[in-house]
């Protein structure tokens, strides 16, 4: 089977290109939401973490490192 055309272009199915651009923009979309929220202690910035898991993360204004532990999520 030839995978690409005379011009060296990839030969993909129909609908191939439309598919795969959906699962992108839906992967993009998921964030998790852990309702914790950090506070930088040099500028003051706040968000809320995307992670549950333990470590040091960065502001994301001024670029200072903090440290975080892990959020336990309980059962409901």
């Amino acid at each position: 089977m030839n995978w690409f055309d005379q011009d060296g272009m990839l030969i993909l199915p129909p609908g191939t290109i439309e598919e795969l651009s959906l699962n992108r923009k839906n992967l993009m979309n998921k964030r998790i939401r852990t309702g914790e929220y950090v506070t930088c202690p040099k500028c003051e910035f706040s968000w809320e973490r995307g992670s549950t898991k333990p470590g040091i993360i960065r502001c994301h204004k001024c670029r200072t490192r903090i440290r975080v532990e892990k959020i336990e999520r309980g059962v409901i």
